[in-house]
C-alpha cells in the first residue's frame, strides 16, 4: 500500500487517488460535451510542462481537483504555470465538491482577471473562504460569483462558468 493522504481514519493510495481524479475529468469533460463543446476531453499528462486536465474549449485551460484538502495558492500557481504551458488566454481550477460527482456542482475557482475576461458583470457575493465554499452547498449561488478572502479569487459554480463561457462565445 502506498499512502498519500489520510482522510478521517481512512488511508488512500496514490492509484486510488489517481482514479478519483481521472474520474473528475471525466465528469468535467463530459458535462462539457453536454453543454456544446464536443471536442472536450481529458488531456493527457505532459509531465513538467502540464497544459491541465480537460482540453477542448478553445483558449480555456481546465485544472481539475478532487480533493477534500484545498490549497488555493498552489492551485493558482499550478493554473498560472499551466495556462503559459497551453497556450491558452485563460485558466481555471474546477474542483469537485463532496457529496457531488456532476460537474455543473463543482466549484470553479479564477483570478478576478480570469473572471473579467469571461465576461462576468453581475456583482459579487460577500468573502469567503474557499473551505466555506467547497461546504455550503448554497455558496456560490448559481448566478453569482463569490470574491475569496485574501488572494484576489473568486468562485463560482461549475454551471455559471459554462453559461459564462456560452455567453462570451468561447
Amino acid at each position: 500500500m502506498d499512502p498519500v493522504a489520510v482522510a478521517g481514519r481512512r488511508t488512500i493510495t496514490r492509484a486510488a487517488a489517481r482514479d478519483k481524479g481521472t474520474r473528475w475529468n471525466k465528469a468535467i469533460a463530459t458535462y462539457l460535451v453536454g453543454c456544446g463543446w464536443p471536442y472536450a476531453e481529458p488531456r493527457a499528462k505532459n509531465g513538467a510542462k502540464d497544459r491541465g486536465d480537460v482540453t477542448g474549449v478553445a483558449g480555456v485551460m481546465i485544472e481539475a481537483k478532487n480533493t477534500t484538502r484545498p490549497r488555493l495558492g498552489q492551485w493558482m500557481a499550478e493554473v498560472q504555470a499551466q495556462t503559459a504551458n497551453a497556450e491558452a488566454l485563460v485558466g481555471v481550477c474546477w474542483m469537485k465538491r463532496a457529496g457531488s460527482t456532476h460537474a455543473a456542482d463543482g466549484v470553479v475557482v479564477a483570478t478576478m482577471a480570469t473572471v473579467v475576461t469571461l465576461g462576468y458583470d453581475g456583482g459579487l457575493a460577500a468573502d469567503l473562504r474557499l473551505s466555506q465554499v467547497l461546504a455550503d452547498p448554497k455558496q456560490p449561488p448559481p448566478d453569482r460569483v463569490v470574491l475569496l478572502k485574501g488572494g484576489g479569487c473568486a468562485a463560482m459554480r461549475g454551471d455559471l462558468f459554462v453559461r459564462l463561457l456560452r455567453d462570451g462565445g468561447w
